[in-house]
């Protein structure tokens, strides 16, 4: 059931909030579906933004840490203006990385 909620909701805000960040993971986030407290791998967003890569766990991770380290009211700001990510959070995706090192690191 919760895999179907997630489809359902990933719909919708695909529906509603036009060109998404693809490493923006808020369904697992909201839904909890994730129990995973550590990632065993780097979490990236210059890798997700790679066309041949895509990993949920990184998505999550990277969702995780933004909502934790910004509120969830950046989330929605993100959502609602999603190409301007990098100057709501004010850090270059380069930035972003680093951090998402040190919190997980």
């Amino acid at each position: 059931m919760e895999i179907i909620s997630k489809s359902v909701a990933e719909i919708i805000l695909h529906d509603n909030f036009k060109n998404i960040p693809k490493w923006l993971d808020i369904t697992t986030y909201i839904t909890g579906l994730s129990t995973e407290t550590n990632t065993y791998s780097k979490p990236s967003i210059m890798r997700l933004k790679c066309d041949n890569y895509f990993n949920y766990s990184d998505c999550y991770f990277i969702t995780r840490y933004i909502v934790e380290t910004f509120g969830k009211d950046t989330v929605l700001e993100i959502l609602k203006n999603p190409s301007k990510y990098n100057e709501i959070l004010k850090l270059s995706d380069e930035q972003i990385d680093k951090k998402l090192e040190e919190y997980y690191g």
